[in-house]
């Protein structure tokens, strides 16, 4: 159940070895597992057995689906090939409220090919200006971009060109509070969402 009081969650996707779409940040489960294994090299089956450190196994796609239920997420390409399989997956449930984000633009056009009614945001580390000209050139919604690269131009191309913005991430009540003070229509990414209960 989701209990925090969040407009959107935000997750990862990548493809194993048989084309199974599993929820995981990394490319190998070093950080969240003892053993470490190439998520691209290895099956669902054998991603499935590996016990991660807080006991539980790598959820594939569906899994979480099923647990968000109709709360709006973002959903974050991190592998090629994911898009095509992530819209057939999205056709067993109707109900979810999805947004697609990649740095991979890509994945994206392939997203707006195959569904142009899904949202498509690009990412960008450290081209505030780049972002812009791709955003534009695959008809995007909107942008996510680092906090540290947000700036009062790339702010200004992407209300005059009614892209939205979220800045990831942001970890800190103050710096949340400057970053909306100083850019008051961007939505902020944070990992800990209780540090930002009213």
């Amino acid at each position: 159940m989701i209990s925090q009081n969040i407009d959107v969650i935000e997750f990862d996707i990548r493809l194993t070895k048989d084309s199974k779409l599993v929820v995981l940040h990394d490319k190998t489960t070093n950080r969240v597992a003892d053993i470490s294994v190439d998520v691209a090299k290895t099956t669902y089956q054998e991603l499935s057995s590996l016990k991660l450190r807080n006991g539980q196994a790598v959820p594939i796609l569906e899994e979480v689906l099923e647990v968000v239920g109709n709360q709006s997420i973002y959903i974050d390409i991190k592998d090629k090939g994911c898009a095509s399989e992530a819209i057939g997956v999205l056709k067993r449930y109707p109900k979810s409220v999805v947004s697609f984000v990649s740095f991979d633009v890509s994945e994206l056009e392939v997203i707006h090919s195959l569904n142009p009614n899904i949202p498509v945001y690009v990412l960008q580390h450290s081209r505030p200006l780049r972002i812009i000209k791709e955003a534009r050139r695959i008809d995007a919604t909107g942008i996510g971009i680092n906090k540290w690269v947000i700036n009062p131009v790339t702010y200004f191309l992407a209300q005059k060109y009614s892209l939205s913005i979220y800045v990831y991430v942001v970890n800190s009540r103050l710096l949340a509070w400057f970053l909306k003070k100083l850019y008051p229509k961007i939505d902020v990414c944070t990992d800990y969402p209780e540090r930002f209960k009213p």
